[in-house]
């Protein structure tokens, strides 16, 4: 196979991300995002379906509630089974009056009581804006500590600046899965939240692949190879491992996103960018980053060694 010399054309790889995460801010500035109902509070209503509901599948009956409820409400809104009978239903907070969003609730309890005559409301409550920044605080702990963990492993594993390319390359998977979320302003709500840190766990594969083979390289390095050879070297042989591992769990992911229900699509669509951008960021950007900054430390401590020289001799 041909080698592919990715640490030549860094300057230019590092280019497409960026100019999505600016688009994305620029589109922050001028539209904001997309809130769900997590985030942007709403009426939470639990109902017990009855014996009518036992025995229809999950999925029709997802998709049967979600019909009903988008003819009473133009509102955001999930449906969620929560086990046995009972369903939940989520409408986020509109610009109408109070009377006339607690008419609509009253509509959707109304429509599929018609359906299943046994419903009955086991409890209707509003959720505030409150609870989603609650869940915006602790997914960034998740992250930061699990980032933080991810490198204190690979440093010990391998050395401190693999750690810093693989958090390098996992960072840049999660900012590119939510600026594409935002400019194709799909909903932000908790399970974006579920799929940035499955993205979060999921991307570090493939680049510790890479890495690994870096290491190997270096190990048995007889002919003095640069650090941009070795990387282009490790690219290049674990290149189809990388393309196969990722079109296998797109292949799944894929299908969950067409046959799933509006709650799985949300969850798995973000799922799906977020690999496209691990498997770039493990071919592409990973290595090349490792190189530059590894370079960049060694010329820093012969600095610092040439002034400790210099200052010794005076």
């Amino acid at each position: 196979m041909k080698k592919f010399d990715v640490v030549k054309y860094f300057r230019y790889t590092i280019i497409v991300p960026a100019v999505l995460i600016l688009a994305a801010l620029v589109s922050i500035a001028f539209r904001g995002v997309n809130l769900g109902i997590d985030f942007a509070g709403g009426t939470m209503v639990t109902m017990d379906l009855g014996s009518a509901a036992s025995g229809v599948s999950d999925t029709d009956l997802s998709k049967q509630l979600e019909d009903i409820v988008s003819q009473h409400t133009s509102s955001d809104f999930r449906v969620s089974l929560s086990g046995g009978t009972e369903v939940i239903v989520h409408i986020q907070d509109s610009e109408e009056d109070r009377d006339a969003q607690l008419a609509s609730t009253s509509e959707i309890e109304e429509a599929v009581r018609a359906v299943y005559p046994d419903m009955r409301v086991v409890s209707a409550e509003s959720v505030g804006a409150v609870v989603g920044a609650e869940l915006i605080k602790n997914a960034i702990t998740a992250l930061l500590l699990a980032s933080g963990l991810m490198l204190i492993y690979i440093w010990i594993r391998f050395e401190v600046w693999s750690g810093v390319a693989t958090i390098f390359g996992q960072f840049h998977d999660i900012l590119v899965m939510l600026s594409v979320t935002i400019l194709l302003n799909l909903k932000i709500n908790t399970s974006l939240v579920a799929a940035v840190l499955t993205v979060m766990g999921y991307s570090i594969n493939n680049t510790i692949i890479v890495l690994d083979r870096v290491r190997e390289f270096r190990r048995t390095n007889t002919t003095h190879m640069t650090r941009e050879d070795i990387v282009n070297q490790s690219v290049t042989k674990t290149f189809m491992r990388s393309i196969n591992t990722s079109l296998t769990t797109l292949f799944t992911v894929g299908a969950l996103y067409i046959m799933g229900v509006t709650s799985v699509k949300e969850f798995t669509l973000p799922i799906i960018i977020g690999i496209f951008a691990g498997m770039y960021s493990s071919i592409l950007l990973s290595g090349p980053f490792w190189a530059r900054i590894c370079n960049w430390a060694e010329r820093i401590k012969e600095g610092r060694d040439r002034k400790q020289r210099s200052s010794k001799k005076k």
